[in-house]
Order: C-alpha cells, then structure tokens, then sequence
C-alpha cells in the first residue's frame, strides 16, 4: 500500500489474478467496502473500468514472498485472505495486522497514511505530472489529487530562478 498508492479496500478486493508479477502491474478492479462488499472501484461503474498500476521495482519481490507462503487449501482468489477464505473484511484486517504493527513499531498513522506517502514520493521523488499521479492513484480529476496528496509549507519554498538575489 505504501508504495503503490492502493486505497486498503482496493488492497484486500486484490486477487491473485490481478499482480502480473511478469509484467510488474496490479490490475485494481474492485475495491471492498464495508457495507456492500466487493464492489467496483470509486468513480467507477464495472470491472471493465479498472486501472493497472506499476509495482516498484523494490517491492516487486514482496508480492511473490507472500503469494508463495499462503497454503494451497486458502487459495480462493484473494490475495489477503480470511481464515476459512474469502477476502479478509476490513475491521478484521485493521485489528488483527495494522493495529499490531503499528504498535509494535510504535507509529502513529492511518492506513490512508501509506497512499499519502506513496502520492508525495512521486511528486517529489519521481517527479510525475499531476495528470500521472491522478491515473495512478485513480481520481477522476487531477485538481482532487492535487487538493488531496500535496502539502507544502511556506518554509520548504525554493528560490525561483527568476529571483536571484543581487547586491546593489
């Protein structure tokens, strides 16, 4: 999630058909809500309207560590399960693992935290255009991404190259 922008119920709606780890893409297609289940994507009215996103290249291997680990007998398609199978519905995946992680590692953040995170690294890393991390992050208008994922202070300011500082 934190680096590839994925809202958590796009995250657990992921099945195993959906990470061509070949081709290093997630195709996101659905997305699990609390209240109707899997459903299509926001601002999206099928399946047929899904977007592929890129999975980094230092993260590539993750996907694969986790999909070879789950036991054959869990395998109905999801790529984060329940116990006895299916996708893993939200409040059970916030207490049972992003609760204890958080803790552990004594963080403070939202799971929403980690899409922020993944949006800022490819304004400021990456250097993508707003019109890119709209697509990736799936908004219907680069003015709510914009609106949404990009904090600037007035302190972290650069100079502009036409402000050069001259002595009189």
């Amino acid at each position: 999630m934190a680096r590839c922008g994925l809202r958590i119920g796009e995250a657990l709606a992921l099945r195993t058909k959906d990470v061509n780890l070949e081709a290093r893409t997630l195709t996101v297609a659905t997305s699990l809500s609390r209240r109707e289940g899997i459903r299509p994507l926001k601002g999206r009215h099928s399946e047929d309207e899904a977007r592929i996103i890129p999975i980094p290249d230092d993260v590539v291997d993750r996907p694969q560590r986790h999909l070879s680990m789950r036991p054959v007998a869990n395998i109905d398609g999801h790529v984060v399960t329940a116990p006895r199978g299916g996708p893993l519905p939200y409040d059970r995946w916030r207490s049972r693992i992003w609760v204890k992680i958080v803790d552990r590692l004594n963080f403070k953040v939202k799971p929403h935290d980690l899409r922020k995170t993944a949006t800022t690294r490819l304004f400021l890393v990456d250097r993508w255009t707003p019109a890119e991390v709209q697509a990736f992050v799936g908004h219907t208008n680069p003015r709510m991404t914009l609106k949404v994922y990009t904090f600037v202070e007035s302190g972290n300011l650069p100079t502009p190259s036409t402000m050069n500082t001259r002595s009189s």
